[in-house]
């Protein structure tokens, strides 16, 4: 039986962490997060035709996991009269390629498009980035998944090549960037996620898409949240350090030092989200009917 009022809070977390990540400049007009169903894993949520900071019950949209295909509303539900985002495959390719995962952001950070496109890698210069890879963020290019899909015959006929993770082919490749080496089950992956379940999990939580952004995974709302805010963070952090003497002169964060920090920083959300809450609920945009009552 499904608990409603865990439902509820799930969606009330989820309209909050949108107004956070307007807030933050990790989305704008553009960008968005999504939710796994926490009464059915087969399922998720996110927005649907609106900026993130627009957002509303009746503007959340559910989604089959596998082939993102719209859900109808349940009898008496709002009825959804916008459009589906194009780019929800991003959201159920890791969702399905992961079971440890249950929230996902993509982001359209300029910052992050900066490190996406030069040839200096993203690396953790900050021990509140922790997650990152100590070698450097992987950067995705899409145009590698068109040339394989030409090669393959997989590709659509008149694809686009706009960058826009829009099928669920590119949304594999994409989840693929994010997945262990071939023969490690764990890889890098977090402690404790899908040990002795025979589950896959992330090796990366963070992966760049060229000249568009960043992917960023994590096992709840307030954890991907927290992961896309200081991913962002870092990468103004490198960006000053950069200019203040090159990339010889940067001191980065040592392979040790990165897996302390992962350990340190882990559930280190749960002091920022509160202020994080409160922030933004005190903007102008800010409505959560969900927290009411």
């Amino acid at each position: 039986m499904e608990d409603r009022g865990k439902l509820k809070e799930t969606l009330s977390t989820f309209i909050i962490a949108n107004h956070i990540l307007a807030q933050h400049g990790i989305v704008d007009g553009f960008g968005h997060i999504s939710v796994r169903n926490p009464d059915d894993p087969s399922r998720f949520f996110t927005t649907t035709g609106v900026s993130p900071a627009l957002v509303s019950p009746s503007t959340i949209g559910e989604y089959t996991v596998e082939g993102a295909h719209p859900i109808p509303s349940n009898p008496g539900a709002p009825t959804l009269r916008l459009s589906p985002y194009s780019e929800r495959f991003i959201h159920a390719s890791l969702l399905a390629r992961f079971p440890s995962v249950n929230a996902v952001i993509h982001s359209h950070s300029p910052i992050a498009v900066s490190f996406s496109v030069g040839n200096v890698p993203l690396r953790p210069v900050w021990h509140m980035a922790g997650f990152l890879e100590a070698d450097g963020v992987r950067v995705w290019d899409i145009d590698e998944a068109y040339r394989a899909g030409q090669e393959s015959g997989d590709d659509r006929v008149g694809e686009k090549h706009n960058l826009l993770v829009n099928n669920q082919r590119l949304g594999d490749s994409l989840a693929e960037a994010f997945a262990a080496p071939a023969g490690a089950r764990e890889g890098a992956g977090e402690k404790g996620q899908g040990q002795g379940q025979g589950m896959e999990t992330p090796r990366r939580q963070v992966v760049l898409q060229r000249g568009h952004g960043f992917a960023v995974v994590g096992r709840n709302l307030q954890e991907v949240v927290y992961r896309a805010v200081y991913t962002q963070e870092n990468a103004k952090v490198l960006r000053d350090a950069l200019s203040m003497g090159g990339a010889d002169a940067v001191r980065y964060l040592t392979h040790e030092e990165v897996r302390d920090c992962l350990e340190m920083a882990d559930g280190s959300w749960s002091k920022a989200w509160p202020l994080w809450a409160k922030e933004a609920s005190v903007g102008a945009l800010f409505q959560n009917q969900l927290s009411e009552g």
